[in-house]
């Protein structure tokens, strides 16, 4: 058997196969840092550079910002309650998210979700406050 040759496990012999190698990446290295020492050091020096405080962005408060959560509430607390595209749209959620919260969240903190099918479509409204 010549050195270009293998024996597979079922005695048949077969041409050597030599497989490339994949170039390594660097370890310690995050992707999109330069090799380039000076490049590495001019970037963490403004990253440390001291912001002043007309720099810095105004930090939201969350008195002024209703949760998800809350917004569900609002929309099933209407007369007519909400359906589930309005609440996907309203938080952004898909609907196996939105039955999630109606299911869980809302049920733990005390109301009764109640649905009901109007003109084909299903509805859901607050029928019990917390």
């Amino acid at each position: 058997m010549a050195k270009s040759e293998k024996t597979t496990s079922r005695g048949v012999t077969k041409p050597a196969t030599r497989h490339k190698r994949t170039p390594r990446i660097p370890t310690g290295m995050a992707p999109g840092v330069s090799h380039d020492i000076t490049a590495n050091i001019a970037v963490a020096a403004a990253k440390d550079a001291p912001v002043s405080p007309q720099e810095e962005p105004p930090r939201s408060s969350r008195s002024d910002q209703a949760t998800k959560l809350e917004r569900l509430v609002g929309l099933l607390r209407r007369p007519g309650g909400a359906s589930l595209a309005e609440l996907c749209t309203a938080t952004g959620w898909q609907a196996h998210s939105v039955r999630g919260a109606l299911a869980g969240a809302l049920k733990h903190k005390g109301f009764a979700v109640r649905s009901e099918k109007v003109e084909g479509i299903r509805r859901y409204r607050i029928t019990a406050p917390a």
